[in-house]
Formats: structure tokens, C-alpha cells, sequence
């Protein structure tokens, strides 16, 4: 069973903005090289700090008005939220260690 939470728009404020404590945030695209390459280090990710922090993939296509209040650029991108506020966020490809670090964890 994964540890990544697959959300779509209508579930946003309840798993992300509500949620008290970390949330990682993926989001991604059908046709993202980026992104497929992506996917596997999440999950990677997701099995060993899920307890510490909420891992949730939201694809661009079902969310593109959240995407645009959160002015996404490109694909993928990870936003890091903490109790419903947004901390970080972070373009491109990042490897294991480098979410980690990325995430303070």
C-alpha cells in the first residue's frame, strides 16, 4: 500500500490547507519526462517519512485552478506546506537525499 495520497481539487483545503502538520505536495503531468522519473523517489520518500510528513501527488490537469493561485511554473513541482501555510516550493527533479534535505527532515 502506498504512502502517497493521490488527491483532486475538491479535496485540496480538507489534505492540504486543514491539515495540522507537514504536507509535501507533487504536482505533475501526464506528459512530464520530469515527472515519471519523479514519481518513484516520492514514493521512495513517502514510505520512509510518513510519519512526519503527509506526502500527497495532485495531477496539474485535475487542479489548474490551484495551480494558478500558486503560480506553478513548470513540472513538477513540490510545495512544502505546514499547517495550512505554504513554506517552500521547488521546480525540477530532486533525488532522495536532496527532498530530504530540501524538507529539513
Amino acid at each position: 500500500m502506498s504512502n502517497v495520497l493521490s488527491i483532486k481539487a475538491d479535496d485540496w483545503v480538507k489534505d492540504v490547507l486543514e491539515h495540522d502538520g507537514d504536507v509535501q505536495v507533487d504536482f505533475w503531468g501526464n506528459n512530464c519526462a520530469p515527472c515519471t522519473t519523479l514519481a518513484p523517489i516520492i514514493e521512495e520518500f513517502a514510505e520512509k517519512y510518513h510519519e512526519q510528513v503527509r506526502v500527497i501527488k495532485i495531477n496539474f490537469d485535475d487542479a489548474v485552478d490551484i495551480a494558478v493561485r500558486l503560480e506553478l511554473r513548470g513540472l513538477p513541482t513540490l510545495y512544502h506546506f505546514k499547517s495550512g501555510e505554504l513554506i517552500k516550493q521547488q521546480t525540477g527533479l530532486l533525488s532522495g537525499d536532496e527532498l530530504v534535505e530540501w524538507l529539513d527532515l
